[in-house]
């Protein structure tokens, strides 16, 4: 508990002295920190039995940005990347894709 404290302190002073710096360090900690979370949860979540996995750099948002943007583009882009069949996630929720005369059996 010490030391934890002793870096609460710490960080407190430097807020202090310049908060700008102190508030732009801590959002760049806390962005880094997200974006690790989703590469980490990725890896932790793979499997070899379900379709390839798109991968995304936001938490719950996922791929949604670049699907919404130009779907048929992002749906072509990763057809060619992984095939006729493909997983992304939406809003929190795995979504996955079924291209081609393939993807019509598979439904």
């Amino acid at each position: 508990m010490g030391a934890f404290q002793a870096a609460w302190q710490s960080y407190m002073a430097f807020m202090a002295q310049s908060p700008v710096v102190c508030a732009a360090v801590t959002a760049l900690v806390l962005v880094v920190s997200i974006v690790s979370w989703a590469q980490i949860e990725q890896k932790l979540n793979y499997n070899p039995s379900e379709p390839p996995f798109v991968q995304y750099y936001v938490p719950f948002i996922g791929s949604m940005v670049e699907f919404g943007i130009h779907p048929i583009k992002f749906i072509r882009k990763y057809q060619k990347k992984y095939g006729n069949f493909f997983t992304f996630l939406m809003f929190g929720r795995r979504m996955t894709v079924c291209v081609d005369i393939e993807g019509n059996d598979f439904v």
